[in-house]
């Protein structure tokens, strides 16, 4: 055995060490480097990292004023990954947490890099409660792809969703009908007026199109199912007004998903957007760019891991919903007030690291 630093910089924590027979020399195992730290130094570690938007080089540089011990910007990576290997999953969690949700399932991906290559970040969160309920990390977006994602959630999340929010990807509208056949689907309204305005780009865009851009507005964010039909019906009969292809390209499209940009109407309590599964990813955000520089995917996984069960843990600090001081999974009635979320985390007891 060997002794360990930990916080206080005090040699209390004993490693396993052990014996190669090839070579006859002694290892430990993980492999850390010189020196040997405790598993409560790696936890200082994973807190500096996330909830500061330090680097590995700046919580080298801090725990080094803390304990008077500097282990290696490549050493404190090697401590994320393994404890990112180790980190529970969102099934895991699911099970022995039990959150409440909402049921309101948001849908939404996010392009990242991995080894130069792009990689797709799949992330499907309880808007009412604004957990995250699972993620992925894959090679590309397709039906086959966002089915095997949604059939996660269903039979091993065991989420069951009254509306399903999503972007308008046709993709994610096969893939949810596949495995949600009952489940209404929300096209997110946000999204919508996105593409509106590509088709009608506001540095060009000219009063008619102005008047246009009203009106598809008062329908996306109507108060009432009857007022957005009223809308519709509106710039139904005026079309013939606009003439001009980016104009006519708008109305088609809006007329196109008339129908999913109304589901929100039915489902009382329910929402007309994504924009709470895009301020996950976006919180997220200052670690992801961090995985553009990772060669595998399982490095890229393991970050990812970590990053979202410290979002989940997170009390937030200036929510416009009253929440702060509460925690996504606080929200889902979890009470978190006693757990360590990196000790949770782990899949095995790391202490004796």
């Amino acid at each position: 055995m060997r002794l360990a630093v930990d916080l206080k910089g005090e040699s209390l924590i004993t490693v396993q060490r052990y014996l190669c027979e090839r070579c006859n020399r002694f290892f430990s195992h993980p492999y850390l480097g010189k020196g040997r730290y405790g598993f409560d130094v790696k936890c200082e570690a994973v807190e500096l990292y996330y909830d500061t938007r330090g680097s590995y080089r700046r919580v080298m540089n801090a725990l080094h004023r803390r304990i008077g011990v500097k282990p290696s910007h490549v050493q404190i990576f090697r401590w994320m990954d393994e404890l990112g290997e180790n980190c529970k999953d969102a099934i895991q969690v699911a099970r022995e947490l039990h959150p409440r949700w909402s049921r309101c399932l948001g849908l939404d991906s996010k392009v990242l890099k991995v080894s130069g290559l792009e990689r797709y970040l799949l992330l499907a969160a309880d808007l009412g409660t604004q957990d995250a309920v699972n993620f992925a990390l894959v090679e590309r977006e397709n039906y086959d792809v966002f089915s095997r994602f949604l059939r996660q959630i269903k039979r091993e999340v065991r989420y069951a969703p009254r509306i399903i929010v999503t972007d308008l990807d046709p993709a994610w509208f096969k893939a949810i009908h596949h495995v949600y056949l009952r489940v209404p689907v929300q096209g997110c309204v946000v999204h919508m007026e996105r593409i509106v305005d590509r088709f009608m780009p506001k540095r060009n865009r000219t009063m008619k199109q102005e008047e246009l851009k009203t009106l598809i507005r008062r329908l996306l964010y109507a108060s009432s199912l009857v007022e957005a039909h009223q809308s519709l019906r509106e710039i139904k009969n005026r079309r013939d007004e606009w003439m001009d292809d980016g104009s006519r390209q708008a109305i088609n499209s809006i007329i196109a998903h008339r129908k999913v940009l109304t589901t929100h109407h039915k489902v009382p309590d329910s929402f007309r957007d994504n924009n709470i599964t895009e301020s996950i990813i976006d919180k997220v955000e200052m670690k992801l760019k961090m995985i553009r520089g990772f060669k595998k995917m399982n490095c890229a996984r393991n970050s990812l891991k970590l990053a979202i069960m410290h979002y989940r843990f997170s009390p937030f600090l200036s929510s416009r919903n009253g929440n702060n001081g509460k925690s996504p999974l606080m929200l889902a009635g979890v009470n978190t007030s006693d757990i360590d979320w990196i000790t949770y985390s782990q899949r095995e007891n790391q202490s004796q690291m």
